[in-house]
């Protein structure tokens, strides 16, 4: 995500600019680097207020000839950008690795319905967490969102039964610690979700950072997370193998799917709660539905579209309490301010 940012940053300077600063790649880099070490020492600073300052410089500005101040970062800050990529890493590799040891142990509609209720382990962890309040409204929306899911999941009138149970499975044992491992990743991910917001978005939401945390969480994968493989290996744990020609395009595909969608969640979370971005993910349900009608002709089925109507009435509902609280925010911020000019 980074070279695609310094990219869009690269866009954003004006030609104007780019004659009078001198190289593109040197204006952009600069803007890139002032913009990120920002972020980076506002969130910092919210964290560990006894933290160090940070100096300024002055650089020219194309932007209303205003100066530009560029950020010179300290030990503190990029210590806590190392452990915070790293942690993030580790956080988001969790449950996602946990996700392709319970495909092997229970059912796909099981486990899909048990990986969304990681919007409800996002509003716990977020009470517990964030400070936020236990509202009617938030509950309803995220347990008509995993209502909405079950259905999918499990009901499927037109075979007449509930599929996904037990007996698809060879063993009911195996079945329970898939249900039981998949449960723990979903309050993984969940749980990931909520750090990112509390100790990686700056007060601020920069989109820049965003991607560019991104970025340094894929480089600390890379650097890092390989050396459990060997042990793994060698220990019978997880074989490794070389793929494939075929599976290792399967492989870069994911990879790149999943890069675009992890800094989509995060960009969400920076801008707006982690719970907001745990029941938006579910309308990739009802989307999919209704790209399946357009592009194969099949009708949707009924369980698919009471789902759908859930989820959709769970975000609605969630969106209608968001606003209403950022309304109730900006009216309280008046208020403050027009008592602080008042003699």
């Amino acid at each position: 995500m980074i070279p695609l940012q310094f990219f869009y940053e690269w866009l954003l300077n004006s030609p104007s600019d780019r004659l009078i600063a001198g190289t593109p790649r040197s204006t952009t880099t600069e803007r890139y680097l002032t913009c990120f070490a920002a972020s980076l020492i506002d969130l910092v600073s919210t964290i560990q207020p006894s933290s160090t300052h940070y100096g300024h410089t002055l650089l020219n500005g194309p932007e209303e000839d205003r100066p530009l101040s560029t950020t010179r970062l300290l030990r503190p800050h990029l210590r806590y950008l190392l452990r915070l990529a790293t942690s993030l890493a580790i956080l988001i590799c969790i449950p996602s690795y946990l996700w392709y040891v319970s495909i092997n142990l229970t059912t796909m509609a099981n486990l899909t319905a048990i990986y969304n209720t990681a919007c409800f382990f996002v509003y716990a962890f977020s009470v517990a967490l964030l400070g936020e309040r236990v509202l009617a409204p938030k509950v309803a929306a995220v347990l008509l969102c995993i209502a909405g899911v079950s259905i999918i999941s499990f009901w499927h009138p037109e075979n007449g039964d509930v599929i996904g149970t037990l007996s698809t499975l060879s063993s009911p044992t195996a079945s329970f610690l898939g249900s039981a491992v998949a449960t723990v990743g979903a309050a993984g991910y969940g749980f990931y979700e909520v750090f990112y917001k509390k100790y990686a978005s700056p007060p601020t939401a920069s989109v820049l950072f965003a991607n560019t945390l991104t970025g340094l969480i894929g480089l600390s994968t890379l650097l890092l997370l390989w050396l459990p493989l060997p042990l793994f290996h060698l220990t019978g744990i997880e074989p490794f193998s070389l793929p494939n020609v075929r599976t290792l395009a399967y492989i870069l595909l994911i990879s790149i799917i999943g890069v675009f969608f992890n800094a989509s969640i995060m960009c969400v979370i920076a801008m707006t709660s982690p719970v907001f971005a745990a029941v938006a993910i579910m309308l990739t349900i009802p989307a999919v539905a209704v790209a399946d009608v357009i592009v194969t002709g099949k009708d949707v089925p009924a369980s698919t579209a009471l789902g759908s109507a859930l989820i959709l009435v769970g975000f609605v509902l969630l969106c209608v309490e968001l606003r209403n609280e950022g309304e109730a925010a900006e009216k309280v911020g008046g208020n403050q301010a027009e008592s602080e000019i008042e003699p």
